[in-house]
């Protein structure tokens, strides 16, 4: 069988089941539903004469609810409180701090070159510049190291500057890590700590 025939056959089958499909439908007639034709009874707005006898009161309403007091702030009462940095470890804060302050020669020079030395002991540290400088009471470290490290070597790096062994230096020295800074300065790895004075 061809094609063309083909096609013709099945067009005709789906005219029959619609002309089929029609006359079913026209033996029963859809019958509108009446309309609805009950009145509707309008009230007036004051319906009943004002009379001597009370309505019955609805229960008197309870008091608007007031806002609940703010939950202290103190780390013992807030979680989340208590696992944020103080305002003073942001390392913006520590920067803008730092450049607002005079330098005090006689406790600076000292914390510059022990910070410098502690510093270099990092593996992978030494190679690139390191800045250490030192105003009253705020210390700033920044540098960079060798991208594109071993894995081991890199969390040598980390471990380095953040670890005990440079915290325990600075405590020796009069001195807090009191924020680190991460980031790439011309696709270096870099790093900026600040020691705050105790």
């Amino acid at each position: 069988m061809s094609p063309g025939v083909r096609i013709g056959i099945v067009a005709l089958a789906v005219a029959l089941i619609a002309l089929l499909g029609w006359r079913i439908d026209s033996r029963h007639p859809v019958v509108p539903s009446r309309p609805d034709t009950t009145p509707v009874r309008i009230i007036p707005a004051n319906p009943m004469p004002p009379s001597t006898t009370t309505a019955p009161t609805a229960p008197p309403a309870s008091p608007t609810p007031q806002p609940i007091a703010a939950a202290s702030s103190s780390p013992q009462d807030d979680l989340v409180a208590a696992n944020l940095p103080p305002p003073e470890s942001d390392p913006r804060e520590l920067h803008a701090r730092f450049q607002a302050e005079a330098r005090d020669a006689s406790w600076a020079g000292r914390r510059e070159t022990e910070l410098r030395r502690a510093f270099a002991d990092i593996p992978n540290i030494g190679s690139d510049p390191l800045t250490v400088r030192c105003a009253t009471t705020v210390c700033e470290v920044s540098g960079t190291y060798p991208p594109g490290l071993p894995p081991d070597a890199d969390r040598g790096v980390m471990s380095g500057l953040q670890g005990p062994q440079l915290s325990d230096h600075a405590r020796a020295l009069g001195l807090d890590q009191a924020a680190s800074s991460f980031s790439s300065v011309r696709d270096r790895p870099s790093f900026l700590i600040f020691f705050r004075r105790r």
